[in-house]
């Protein structure tokens, strides 16, 4: 019999599932989530908008300006919704692309520019009778028709040759979709898989349609950000880096906090550094580079033994349950917590006092034990950050752009239910 981890069980006054509350009213079911530059790009569990949006503006201490935090940015939709509200609003995430979006949707630029720019670039991309592909994708063929790789190559030289580096990102942004989009992986995955031969030979899409299409949308989403944007707010901050490690981030400075950080380690939920393999291949970065965004995410590097681990009650006693089942998976699972609570130690310190933080995630099953992120992260910023929990929020995720179902064991055909939920922590800083 495996040997228990388990600490005593919390008493029913600390307990944080009795600051759980479920609201409908946070589920934002048909609303409209892709307004302004949150349209841009179709990025693994984005930020719904709406919930940014009404944290922004029930728990900002400091309404109309202030600043903001978001060490988890991703595609950028807390920074987004930030500068919406006139805040100054910075950002840290591993995955290049994720830096190249969040900084492309963040940037304005005038309707003109945009059409003056892709007007050259097509120029361009007719004056180039064939470019080099330079392209550093183990099997190219395999993921791409010979048409789409001559292709993607004269207008990856093109807009290469965009002198404003402003435009040139917005670009980029709408080609990497556009590689994705024209090649042979399965479209609804957030793994890279190929399409079966029969739908192979009907997908024959133009690259220049294609990124067409993308470039017009995107104009149009970064119309509507520019027509909402307060006047003088600051362009974004957006750090490619490890949350892991102290960052060049003053501390103590930050009003608010808003973040989702991924939910689980990329082997077993999602694949952000796989899903965005191909686009960042495309845009110039090498093989090694790519590979590194899963191996060096939350829980990337397994851990050899179960201790130490976060000053955390609950997720001894989800440990001990899983490890009597599998102790590699078990394993697997403190090293993703490990990861996850280091980087809120580092995050909690930039919190300024009588600042906020507002957290959301999503609690996952491993070997039928249900996770529950929510009160491990509770138990985290009371034992060991200084924060004081408020209250947390669940929500139905209706919109949230992530798998339903999964594949837990990461054995073919096994699959399992993903959370129907999200939980809202909210916490704060004292200012004594």
């Amino acid at each position: 019999m495996a040997q228990s981890l388990a600490r005593a069980p919390a008493s029913l006054e600390s307990d944080p599932r009795r600051l759980r509350r479920a609201d409908p009213s946070w589920d934002f079911r048909g609303e409209d989530t892709k307004y302004a530059t949150h349209g841009i790009y179709r990025y693994p569990a984005m930020m719904v908008a709406p919930v940014v949006r009404r944290l922004i503006d029930e728990y900002s201490p400091i309404k109309n300006g202030g600043r903001l935090l978001d060490p988890f940015c991703g595609s950028g939709s807390a920074l987004v919704e930030g500068m919406l509200h006139g805040m100054t609003a910075v950002g840290v995430d591993l995955n290049p692309l994720a830096v190249l979006l969040a900084r492309a949707k963040t940037t304005p630029l005038t309707d003109r520019a945009i059409r003056v720019e892709h007007q050259a670039i097509l120029r361009r991309y007719d004056e180039i009778t064939s470019a080099p592909a330079n392209v550093d994708i183990q099997n190219l063929s395999f993921w791409y028709s010979a048409r789409s790789v001559a292709e993607l190559s004269r207008l990856r030289a093109a807009i290469l040759a965009t002198e404003s580096e402003e435009l040139r990102r917005f670009f980029e942004a709408c080609f990497a979709e556009t590689a994705r989009f024209v090649s042979w992986t399965r479209k609804d995955e957030y793994k890279t898989y190929r399409m079966p031969e029969e739908k192979r030979k009907d997908w024959r899409p133009s690259v220049l349609g294609s990124f067409a299409s993308v470039v017009v949308h995107n104009r149009e989403k970064m119309g509507d950000f520019v027509s909402r944007l307060p006047k003088g707010v600051p362009t974004a901050n957006v750090v490619l880096g490890d949350t892991r490690d102290p960052a060049a981030l003053p501390n103590g400075t930050y009003d608010l906090i808003v973040t989702s950080p991924p939910y689980g380690d990329s082997r077993t939920t999602v694949a952000y550094g796989q899903y965005s393999s191909l686009s960042l291949s495309w845009l110039g970065y090498d093989r090694a580079t790519v590979n590194r965004t899963d191996r060096e995410s939350l829980g990337g590097r397994p851990a050899a033994e179960l201790t130490p681990r976060p000053d955390s009650p609950t997720l001894d006693r989800h440990l001990t349950d899983i490890r009597a089942k599998d102790p590699a998976r078990a394993r697997d699972v403190l090293s993703f917590y490990v990861d996850l609570c280091g980087a809120f130690r580092w995050v909690a310190g930039k919190l300024a006092p009588g600042g906020r933080a507002c957290v959301v995630v999503g609690n996952r099953t491993v070997k039928g034990v249900r996770l529950e992120t929510d009160v491990i992260l509770s138990e985290l910023f009371e034992h060991e950050c200084g924060l004081v929990h408020e209250e947390t929020i669940v929500r139905g995720i209706p919109n949230k752009v992530m798998p339903l179902r999964n594949s837990p064991s990461n054995i073919p055909g096994q699959l399992g239910e993903t959370m129907a939920n999200e939980y809202v922590l909210i916490f704060n800083r004292p200012r004594n």
